[in-house]
C-alpha cells in the first residue's frame, strides 16, 4: 500500500551501516590551505574517537561504580576551537582577511601571528622552511602552514574568461552550471557570504560539510578498526 510505502521510505525507519575510511595527517616540507582542511577534519575525527573511546566510556565505568584507573589522553578540544571559533579562529581569520579592503595573504599571516596561544604558534625565525608561516600544534604533531595563496585557494575563483565561456554557452546545462557556482554551488546550508558575493568560500563550505558527517556520526553507535603498517618498507608479505 502506499501507506507501507510510505513507511519504509520514512528516515527514522531506515537502517544504515556505514564505512568511514579516514584519510591520512599530513605534514609535508610545504603545507599549504589544502593541508589545513585535511588536517581539520583529521583533528575532527579524532576528537570523535576521543569521545567515544576515552570519555565515555570512563563516564560509563564510574556511573556503573567500576574501579578502574584513569586513562590519561590528549584531549584536542583546544585545537579544533581555535580552528572553529567563530569570532578569530583560523578559517574565520581566512574569510576575514578575503572582505577586507586590499586584504592579503601576508596580512592574514600578520592577524593570526597576533592570535598566537598554546596551540597557535608564532614560526620559529631559525628554521627558514617556516618562512610565511603559522604554527598549528595537531593532535599528531606540529605542522607550519605557508599562508602564500591561502586566499587565492579559499576563494575558489574561475578564470574570468572560463566563466564568460560558462555563462555564455548555447548549452543549457552548462550555464546553468555556471550560474550555480556564481550563487555559491547552489549549497543550501546558508552560513557566512564573503566580498565574493554570493559565493561562500570553500572554508566555510568544507566546515559546513564536515559537521554534517559529524552530525551522521554522533547518531550512530561507532566501531573504530585500527590499522597497522606491517613494515617501514611500505610492502607486501613483510611482517616486522
Amino acid at each position: 500500500s502506499q501507506q507501507a510505502t510510505n513507511a519504509k521510505l520514512d528516515p527514522k525507519n531506515i537502517s544504515i551501516i556505514g564505512v568511514l575510511d579516514i584519510f591520512g595527517f599530513e605534514s609535508f616540507a610545504h603545507n599549504s590551505f589544502e593541508q589545513l582542511c585535511i588536517n581539520y577534519c583529521n583533528e575532527k575525527l579524532q576528537g570523535h574517537f576521543n569521545e567515544h573511546i576515552f570519555k565515555l566510556e570512563q563516564q560509563e565505568y564510574a556511573a556503573e561504580g567500576v574501579d578502574v584507573s584513569k586513562i590519561e589522553f590528549v584531549d584536542n578540544a583546544p585545537v579544533l576551537d581555535q580552528l572553529e571559533r567563530k569570532s578569530n579562529g583560523v578559517f574565520a581569520r581566512v574569510d576575514e582577511e578575503i572582505n577586507t579592503p586590499r586584504g592579503s595573504d601576508e596580512g592574514l599571516l600578520k592577524k593570526l601571528i597576533g592570535d598566537a596561544s598554546t596551540v597557535l604558534k608564532k614560526p620559529d625565525v631559525r628554521d627558514k622552511s617556516q618562512t610565511n608561516c603559522f604554527v598549528i600544534v595537531h593532535y599528531a604533531g606540529d605542522v607550519a602552514y605557508n599562508v602564500d595563496g591561502f586566499l587565492a585557494k579559499n576563494k575558489d575563483t574561475l578564470l574570468p574568461d572560463l566563466e564568460e565561456i560558462g555563462t555564455d554557452s548555447t548549452f543549457q546545462f552548462m550555464r546553468e552550471l555556471f550560474t550555480q557556482t556564481e550563487a555559491g554551488g547552489g549549497d543550501p546550508s546558508g552560513g557566512r557570504k564573503t566580498s565574493m558575493g554570493n559565493k561562500r568560500t570553500i572554508g566555510a563550505q568544507f566546515k559546513d560539510q564536515l559537521n554534517a558527517l559529524m552530525k551522521v556520526l554522533n547518531s550512530t553507535e561507532p566501531h573504530f578498526v585500527r590499522c597497522i603498517k606491517p613494515n617501514a618498507e611500505k610492502v607486501s608479505d613483510a611482517f616486522t
